[in-house]
């Protein structure tokens, strides 16, 4: 028998960081404030993290991209 687990995670503090350890494949979520909380997932390859940079920093680009023409578009009209 197989089960699929979801473990949800609330970081209620804005001081959240995140952190990459290569030598343990290691992926580390702190949230910082009067009480330090740490997930740490083991196991996640360097390959999956830059994959996830790349995706973030695209999404990123085609929105500054629609809100650069956006604005563009006003200044025109």
């Amino acid at each position: 028998m197989n089960f699929d687990t979801v473990h949800e995670y609330h970081f209620y503090n804005k001081d959240n960081d995140i952190y990459y350890c290569e030598d343990h494949q290691t992926l580390i979520i702190a949230s910082n404030g009067d009480n330090t909380n740490r997930l740490m997932i083991e196991g996640i390859k360097i390959d999956t993290i830059k994959s996830f940079v790349n995706t973030i920093n695209k999404k990123l680009l085609n929105e500054n991209l629609e809100n650069h023409n956006h604005s563009k578009d006003a200044v025109e009209t």
